[in-house]
């Protein structure tokens, strides 16, 4: 069993442009997130246009207080500059899953 550390996020609000099943890689990377005792909040968003960047930004700034970190997934990589700005002010960390 892997020693805990007092850094690792305990919750992470995992934010995706399709649903979390769609690519397997996802799935695969909230599951082993799950499974190393990390809480993860999918917040999926399949709304078509530029509505889906706004309604994804807003519900992680939303979820701020519920959660340690953020992580923008795989092939989401046009939220990262919002997801940015939105962890700069909530005083999250934010990581990208490339």
């Amino acid at each position: 069993m892997p020693e805990e550390r007092s850094n690792q996020p305990k919750k992470i609000a995992y934010v995706i442009l399709a649903n979390v099943g769609y690519l397997p890689f996802n799935t695969m990377f909230v599951r082993g997130l799950e499974e190393n005792g990390v809480r993860v909040n999918v917040i999926a968003e399949e709304t078509k246009g530029v509505q889906k960047y706004w309604k994804s930004i807003r519900a992680l700034w939303c979820v701020r207080k519920e959660c340690d970190a953020y992580c923008v997934g795989y092939l989401s990589h046009r939220l990262v500059p919002g997801a940015y700005i939105v962890a700069r002010l909530a005083g999250k960390r934010l990581y990208f899953n490339a």
